[in-house]
């Protein structure tokens, strides 16, 4: 769980839609064309564009554009792979270049928008307050009463759920990847896009109810709290995922592996066969 009083974000500069946390700031030491850059973990409310194979300053990556989910703007890319083995450890980060970013304070960003909204209908006010210092609280409920509250005002609820979601300890991934790929995998009950059939790494994993697949990547997709989870290939540290549309969990992500044979498994998502349905574009 995020700390109150150091919770900041980056934000876009042109419309100030969240779309990363000061504590996932990796390294300020990199360039982009627009000048100074940074590398961070994660990032939220972008979309990612295409892959292309691009020759960089420090060798030669697959990436992908990352634009503001809000207003369009290009704010850097995502590192997808790596072809140097000292660069690996930027695959799956993403780059979002300075002069296109402002540093904000997370809480005055996401409440607000939740106070003010409130304050011309008394019951909304204090069920607001309510939900604000009541924990734990369900992510689902909340994004409904959120996205009630929100869309009359022409504020997207994406943006403040993500920025919520942050603060308590989920994380709600909204990639929105464009549908480029012949093939993607979608929620069996809602047919929520949740992966590209392209980042399938292994075909070869057991969940809980059968078959599951890794995957490389995920959109559309809620995260829960982590815990660590005795699995049948040891300890892992890991967060099941939910479908961002029906809450339906769909299988885990792994977020650290404790045995040095597993640490490929970091950052992957696993779905169970029997909760996805694979379409054709």
């Amino acid at each position: 769980m995020a700390r109150w009083p150091g919770c900041l974000f980056y934000s876009c500069s042109d419309c100030g839609n969240p779309v990363a946390l000061s504590d996932d700031l990796m390294s300020k030491s990199f360039l982009a064309s627009s000048g100074p850059a940074f590398l961070f973990a994660h990032a939220m409310n972008v979309t990612v564009g295409y892959k292309e194979n691009k020759e960089l300053i420090t060798g030669y990556f697959t990436v992908a554009d990352i634009y503001c989910c809000n207003c369009g703007r290009v704010l850097g890319w995502k590192y997808v792979r790596a072809y140097e083995p000292r660069q690996m450890y930027k695959e799956g980060k993403y780059i979002l270049e300075l002069a296109k970013l402002k540093l904000t304070k997370g809480v005055l960003v996401a409440y607000s928008f939740l106070i003010i909204t409130s304050l011309s209908k008394p019951y909304l006010f204090i069920l607001s307050w309510y939900i604000l210092f009541s924990y734990p609280f369900t992510l689902p409920v909340f994004s409904v009463f959120t996205s009630f509250l929100l869309q009359p005002f022409g504020i997207k609820p994406s943006a403040f759920l993500l920025v919520s979601s942050e603060l308590f300890g989920a994380e709600l991934i909204c990639l929105m990847a464009e549908l480029s790929g012949p093939r993607l995998y979608c929620c069996c009950k809602c047919r929520n896009n949740v992966s590209f059939h392209d980042d399938i790494i292994s075909k070869s994993f057991q969940g809980r109810h059968g078959r599951a697949f890794l995957f490389s990547h995920a959109m559309n997709v809620v995260i829960g709290p982590r815990e660590d989870r005795q699995l049948m290939t040891g300890l892992h540290t890991v967060a099941d995922i939910h479908c961002g549309d029906c809450n339906e969990v769909l299988g885990w992500k792994y977020l650290r592996a404790y045995e040095a044979s597993q640490k490929y498994k970091e950052g992957k998502f696993i779905f169970e066969k029997l909760k996805i349905v694979n379409e054709d574009l």
